[in-house]
This record gives structure tokens, sequence and C-alpha cells, in this order.
């Protein structure tokens, strides 16, 4: 079967969209404090006639006015970000991995019924011995990981990767197919 090979693509962009609106706030929750640090180092003990320690204050008072509405902007940002993941998320499964999943399971099934039909002369027996394959089994667990769920701050996370793993896994899980 051939696969879409850039079916993650969307998934994994916006995994890296929130992943890096996450780094760009902590980063200026960082450069928020040392601002504030720097700053009140500087006002309590700086030279009123030292030119580049005044420059310094006003850059930290202009930082410490436009920080504050930067990271709530960047959260904003961020809040959207892992609702899109979860969008995409969703999307993926039911556009992409899911389907692949389906298709797998089916293959897997004609394959066992292949090789197993010799062995069983009753179709119910048959049918029981093709569900319990383990190639059948191994997918089916698969779609375990192919729910379309709701989860939650870093949780989301976590759901993108495994879905992303999952599809990973489909992949050397196909040529036991061929």
């Amino acid at each position: 079967m051939k696969t879409n090979s850039t079916a993650p693509e969307t998934l994994k962009a916006a995994l890296a969209k929130r992943n890096s609106l996450e780094k760009e706030i902590a980063e200026l929750n960082t450069l928020a404090a040392d601002t504030a640090t720097r700053r009140a180092t500087l006002e309590t003990s700086c030279k009123l006639d030292d030119d580049s320690a005044l420059s310094e204050v006003s850059r930290c008072q202009v930082l410490a006015a436009l920080l504050p509405t930067r990271i709530i902007a960047r959260e904003n940002a961020f809040t959207q970000a892992e609702a899109d993941l979860l969008k995409a998320a969703h999307d993926f499964i039911s556009q992409h991995l899911s389907p692949r999943i389906h298709t797998m399971i089916q293959r897997a099934k004609e394959k066992a019924r292949a090789a197993l039909q010799l062995h069983f002369t009753a179709e119910t027996e048959l049918v029981k011995a093709v569900d319990k394959s383990s190639l059948v089994v191994e997918l089916e667990g698969s779609f375990y990981s192919a729910t379309i769920r709701n989860p939650t701050g870093v949780e989301i996370v976590r759901y993108a990767e495994k879905l992303l793993s999952t599809w990973a896994d489909c992949d050397e899980r196909e040529a036991k197919l061929s």
C-alpha cells in the first residue's frame, strides 16, 4: 500500500508552532524577570551623571512597559496554537491514520486467512484464528492511539507525538504485510 508520506506534515507543523510559542513565552518571562532585577539594581546604585547607566535604566523601563503586553499576546497565540494542534491531530486521525490502520488490518486479516485456511475447516474457527493472529492484534492495538480525544495542556503535545509515533510504527508494520 502506498502511503501519503506528507500526511503527518500538518500535524508536525502545528506541534512545532505550539512548541516555539511555548519557548518564546518562557524566554520573554525570563527577560522580564532579568530586566526587573537589573532595573532595580540600576535605579538604586547608578551614578546620575553616568549617561550609559541612565540609558540602560531607560531601556529597562521601556522593556518593563512592553514585555507584559508582548507576553499576553504570545500567550493568546499559544492558546490558539494549542487549539490548532488539537484540530490538526483530529484531522490527522480521521483523514490519514485511522483509514490507514483500518486498511492495514484488512490486509493483515486477508494474509492471515490465506495462511490459516488450510488448518481450519470451520469458518467460525478460522475467523477466530484470523482475529487472534499477532499482526491483526498488533494493528488493532494501534486503534487506541488513533482515537479522537480532547487532552489539555502538556497532554496535547504527548497526544500529537503519540500519533506521529503510531504513524511511524505503521510504516514498519507495512513491511510485514508485503
